[in-house]
């Protein structure tokens, strides 16, 4: 009620600004894999034990990058969990300073709710990330960040797309 006892009407403006903060307030408290029932991960969760960041002074040559990498086995299982997704032509190949992603879930802008399989070529790079070293993989899509772990002699990357609030990390492994 205003101060004339009559009932206040909302401008259309208003409405639409009381939904998007509404929205916004939600999708905040909420991240969309958690709407969608998906279980969201941090980036190191189901890097297995003994595999640890690579230090700073841990910087890989990016010849030891280049190459095939593939899902490892719990990202592969995930993956074939879903059932439009052939897992097994899901690959990320690092050339000199160019990649090729093919077939990784990606929620996209313009795609949410919807999950979208996408396969990108662009430029990448080794950045370093805090106390650890990454790979930061450039396209006009959107951008994907790896962090990488040793294991043995093995290298791990943990690649998440986009926003990691709605898209889930994928661990990769380089197949020799």
């Amino acid at each position: 009620m205003n101060g004339d006892g009559k009932s206040a009407k909302l401008s259309p403006g208003r409405i639409f600004f009381l939904c998007a903060t509404g929205v916004a307030l939600v999708y905040s408290v909420y991240s969309l894999p958690g709407i969608l029932g998906l279980k969201g991960r941090g980036p190191a969760e189901g890097v297995a034990r003994g595999v640890a960041p690579l230090p700073p002074s841990g910087k890989p040559a990016e010849t030891e990058l280049t190459g095939v990498w593939v899902p490892d086995e719990a990202t592969a299982a995930r993956l074939g969990g879903l059932s439009s997704w052939p897992p097994a032509a899901t690959r990320l190949d690092l050339g000199k300073g160019s990649f090729e992603l093919v077939g990784v879930p990606y929620f996209s802008p313009r795609s949410v709710p919807r999950v979208q399989l996408a396969s990108w070529r662009g430029s990448w790079n080794l950045y370093r990330q805090q106390d650890t070293w990454a790979v930061y993989l450039m396209h006009q899509e959107a951008e994907g960040r790896g962090l990488l772990y040793r294991e043995g002699a093995e290298y791990r990357m943990v690649l998440t797309l986009g926003d990691p609030s709605v898209n889930e990390p994928l661990s990769f492994v380089r197949r020799r």
